[in-house]
Formats: C-alpha cells, sequence, structure tokens
C-alpha cells in the first residue's frame, strides 16, 4: 500500500520547500498538489492562510487529511483586509445621519456584498422596509409600463424617491416564504411615475398583495448612501470604488476585512 505521509505548511513557508516541519510550504494548494494519491496528513501551522483561489480536492484526495497542528490555531479565509480608512463628511448629509463617516479605497476589480469585522457581519445601509404601491386603476397610454412584473417595482412617493442615485443599489424582497430571498439589481429608475426596473427577474412579480401582511414581508433598498445612518453600517460606491463605514464614535474602523471568494473548496 502507499506509504503515508506528512506534510506542513506555514505561513511563513516556501513552496520550494520539501514540506517537511523544519521546512514547511507556504500554500495549502501547493501541499494538496503534492498530496495526491497519497494517504498523506497535512499540518497548517499557526497563522492566517488568505485564499485567492478556492482549495481544489479531487478523488485523488480521498485519503488526505487537512488538519490545524495540535495547539495551535490555522485560519483559512478569502478576507482582505481593509485599511486606509479617513474621516470624512457623510457623502449625503441630512437628518439623522452623521455628520462624518469612514471611507477606504479598494483598488482591486471587488464588488463587495458582504463586509465584516472582529464582531461580525456588518450590516450593508438599507432603506426601511416598504410595501409596493398599487398599480392606477384606469388605463392610460402607457399602461404596461406601470404595471409589476418581476422585474418591475411601483414604489409610493416618500419611500425611495429621495435616493440621489440608484447605481449599484439592489433591493431585497422576500417573495413568498423565508426560505426564499431575492437580492435584485436596480437597473433603472423612472422617477416620474415611480417605477423601479430590476436587471434580474424576482421569483415572482414584485407588488405586495394582500396576503403578505400577515407574513410581513417587504421590500427593502440597500447600497443607498442615504441609509448610511447607524453604527456599524456600511455601502460601497462602485463609480468611485470606495466603501463608506459608520464607526463607533471615537474611534476608526478595525480588522474590516471584504471577502474575494464566494467558496473556499
Amino acid at each position: 500500500c502507499t506509504r503515508a505521509v506528512e506534510l506542513f505548511v506555514s505561513p511563513a513557508g516556501d513552496d520550494a520547500h520539501a514540506g517537511t516541519r523544519e521546512q514547511p510550504l507556504r500554500q495549502i494548494q501547493t501541499a494538496l498538489d503534492r498530496a495526491k494519491d497519497r494517504r498523506a496528513t497535512i499540518w497548517l501551522r499557526q497563522g492566517v492562510y488568505r485564499l485567492t483561489e478556492p482549495l481544489v480536492f479531487t478523488p485523488a484526495h480521498s485519503g488526505t487529511h487537512l488538519s490545524s497542528f495540535p495547539g495551535e490555531s490555522a485560519v483559512i479565509t478569502s478576507g482582505l483586509p481593509v485599511t486606509g480608512w479617513t474621516r470624512v463628511p457623510h457623502p449625503r448629509p441630512g437628518p439623522g445621519r452623521p455628520a462624518e463617516v469612514w471611507r477606504a479605497s479598494l483598488n482591486s476589480k471587488l464588488r463587495p456584498l458582504t463586509l465584516y469585522d472582529g464582531k461580525g457581519r456588518l450590516e450593508r445601509a438599507a432603506s426601511p422596509p416598504f410595501r409596493a404601491a398599487e398599480p392606477p386603476k384606469t388605463a392610460t397610454q402607457d399602461g404596461p409600463e406601470v404595471r409589476p412584473s418581476p422585474t418591475r417595482l411601483l414604489f409610493q412617493a416618500g419611500q425611495i424617491d429621495h435616493v440621489r442615485s440608484f447605481a449599484g443599489t439592489e433591493v431585497f424582497i422576500l417573495p413568498w416564504k423565508d426560505w426564499v430571498a431575492n437580492f435584485l439589481p436596480v437597473e433603472r429608475v423612472d422617477r416620474e411615475r415611480r417605477v423601479l426596473h430590476t436587471s434580474v427577474p424576482g421569483t415572482y412579480e414584485l407588488s405586495t398583495p394582500d396576503a403578505w401582511t400577515g407574513l410581513e414581508l417587504f421590500y427593502r433598498l440597500e447600497n443607498a448612501p442615504e441609509f448610511l445612518e447607524t453604527e456599524r453600517e456600511w455601502c460601497f460606491d462602485e463609480a468611485e470604488r470606495v466603501l463608506y463605514l459608520v464607526a463607533p464614535a471615537g474611534s476608526a474602523p478595525r480588522d474590516v476585512i471584504v471577502p474575494t471568494l464566494d467558496h473556499l473548496i
């Protein structure tokens, strides 16, 4: 049978090394590649392993065991630390919003959908929950354009019409049950008729039937700076490629990371 082997990986290692305890490898994937078709134990030494590509396991790794070294803690993550925070005026000053927020640039091609710090997931800025507007009772020459559809949402005055720009925003909805959720990118908004168009269709028509009342389902507009109000809320300006974050009073953001992968393995 194939002899069992041990491979060691360390954030301070080198992929040109032999993978021994004294000369550990640096990348987990390098160790996985060397472990193919062998009964191998891969020991991860203390530290953080930041992935830029998902780890690839195949049937050839059926005898491979991956573990932190005894007594040590190895963290596998795709989180990219966000640094260079500066305090700036709120991008959309207004009642109920802090006068200043924190801003940091993202130089990569990332479009963050979630953000985390040492306490857990940070909340993306979002509007209060709202119900869709009722379609007109009488037909008009623009009839089809003012009817709800899976990509058309009719909203009421005072809900989201004060948002200056809908670029990069998304509509969140629980369209029927708690286990069905839609995040729909906003394509354009007809402000005159208060019709929001999404670039991706929802599971169902974007309306609010009376039957929803007991289920407390709702719509919510996310990632608009007009709703950046409370501590640990954030939004992302894709055009400028900057993050805005409301940090606790008197302190700068710490340990903020943005995921770079949607799966690790």
